[in-house]
Order: structure tokens, then sequence, then C-alpha cells
């Protein structure tokens, strides 16, 4: 059951209750009986007190105003207050009755929420960043990774080339076959190693954006080819 108040619409002073009302905010009933509203009223909303009860007099429909009531010990509880005028047989007003049911539970709950998506929303943020820092850190390995590819090129393709060429001045003596074959297969291999190193320092020149473009002529039937 909720606490209920019946108060003179005149003077806002208490003149019934409940007995949720005693047991909710601690107070005796001679405590409350002829006290103004304000007793149970925490200081902040105390100035709002009169204009609510006002708009409730002028039949204005006052239900499940969030508000405040102070316990005897300080305590304040969150509520929503609805507001009802008490009229005898011929619609005279008697009074103003105000039920407040107790919302704490709902708020520390709303509050919960708020705490979680606050951390939530901290938690993606730090996600974000550590992501933003990951990819950075990547993104620099590729290019120091490219960057050392392209600066050592000169220093793969010299051996390379040079056990080319002696093979080639090799052949020029006299071998038997078989070590010409060898020499022929060798030589052959090498060049295949040769391009697919050219291939891929090439590629690491483009990530490292130190490729240089050749304007020069050439047969395309041999390159599609």
């Amino acid at each position: 059951i909720d606490p209920i108040f019946i108060v003179d619409h005149n003077n806002l002073k208490i003149i019934e209750f409940n007995e949720a009302a005693l047991s909710a905010y601690g107070y005796s009933r001679t405590e409350l009986l002829g006290e103004h509203i304000a007793l149970i009223t925490p200081e902040p909303l105390i100035d709002r007190i009169d204009g609510l009860y006002n708009r409730c007099v002028a039949g204005e429909l006052c239900r499940n105003i969030e508000w405040q009531r102070r316990k005897k010990n300080g305590e304040v509880l969150p509520i929503l207050l609805s507001l009802s005028l008490l009229k005898d047989g011929e619609g005279k007003i008697q009074g103003i009755a105000s039920m407040g049911r107790d919302i704490s539970a709902l708020k520390k709950a709303e509050q919960e929420l708020k705490d979680y998506g606050d951390h939530l929303e901290e938690l993606v943020r730090e996600r974000t960043t550590d992501l933003a820092q990951a990819i950075q850190v990547a993104e620099e390995a590729t290019k120091a990774k490219s960057n050392f590819l392209a600066n050592i090129s000169h220093e793969i393709r010299t051996p390379l080339n040079a056990i080319v060429g002696f093979i080639r001045l090799a052949l020029q003596t006299n071998f038997d076959s078989r070590q010409r074959d060898y020499l022929v297969k060798i030589r052959k291999n090498t060049k295949s190693l040769l391009n697919i190193i050219n291939d891929i320092l090439d590629f690491s020149k483009i990530e490292a954006a130190r490729l240089t473009l050749e304007v020069t002529e050439f047969c395309l039937g041999e390159v599609l080819d």
C-alpha cells in the first residue's frame, strides 16, 4: 500500500494519513497531524509545493509527477506523486489527497543502467584507441619492411647478377656435356630466381613510394605472350 496524506487545501496542513505513511517515513501520528506538508518535503522542492497543489485545486490532472519526500531520519526518497481533490456531496473541496509511490528501486536500476552505459562507452573508446594504435603500428611495420626491401634491392640483385655472369663465362670454356648441362640449368634457375626477386622488390618499392617508372619502346605482342 502506498503512503497517502490528506492535506487542507487552504493551508496544506496534514489532516489525515494512512498507516503506510507512518511506516514509510518514520514519524508518529502526533508528529504529523497539523504539520505543513513541507515537513516531509526536501528543501529544494519546498518552494514548488504551493504551485503544485494550486494546479490540483484549479482542476489540473496531477498524476505520476516525479517528486521526493524526506523521512524523519533525513533520508530522501524518490516518489511518483499523484494528487486528487476530495469533495463532499455538494462538490465542495474538503481537502487534497496525495499518494507517493516509492520508486527508489527503479531509480537505482536506472542509475546502474546509466553507469553500465557510461562504462560501455568508455570501454568502446578504449578499444577504439587500442585498435587505432595497433593499426598504426602495423602500418609502420609494413612501411619499415617495404623501405628495408627497397633499400637492399641492389645488395640482393648484385650477387645474383654476378652468378649469372660467371656462369655465362664458364660456359665459354671447355666442359664435358654433363658439366655443361649442369651449368645451363643453374643459369636458367638463377635467372628465374632473379626475376622473382625483381618482382618482389618492385612491389616493395611501390609500397614505399620509391618506384621509378621508365618510358621506353616495347613490343606489345611479346608482352602479351
